[in-house]
């Protein structure tokens, strides 16, 4: 987090660090809210969230170590939790692939329409070889 503080404070741009799981934000309940609430908080004040996976704090996350967090299916349910029109991912791949071991199956186009959550898992399933998910 402190890495992301000194860069963006070289623009005068504040950050607050949010650390999340799935289980936090895929239902709609008391802690979703609350998180849902303090982000909007942040936004009214001119402070840029920084969400991140807490992967210690679950069993599920903990199991998603071995492959590597999943930030980009945390990004899909918190864009899911604002009913965000948009989400773009940051990635150092050329795309979306529907498997992440196979260069040739990359997905042209995404449509907001066409998803599920079990697509959105499934697209979420692999990683860069830089990330960690």
């Amino acid at each position: 987090m402190g890495s992301y503080r000194q860069k963006f404070s070289d623009n005068n741009i504040h950050v607050a660090g949010f650390l999340v799981t799935h289980a936090d934000i895929a239902d709609k309940s008391e802690r979703r809210t609350m998180i849902q609430e303090s982000i909007l908080a942040c936004l009214d004040r001119n402070i840029l969230p920084i969400i991140n996976e807490n992967d210690p704090l679950s069993i599920e996350e903990i199991d998603a170590l071995g492959r590597g967090g999943d930030n980009d299916q945390n990004a899909f349910l918190i864009a899911k939790c604002f009913q965000a029109q948009d989400l773009f991912l940051v990635t150092n791949t050329n795309g979306v692939y529907e498997n992440p071991s196979d260069p040739l199956s990359r997905i042209a186009e995404i449509r907001a329409q066409d998803l599920s959550d079990d697509i959105i898992t499934q697209l979420c399933a692999g990683k860069s070889n830089t990330g960690t998910g």
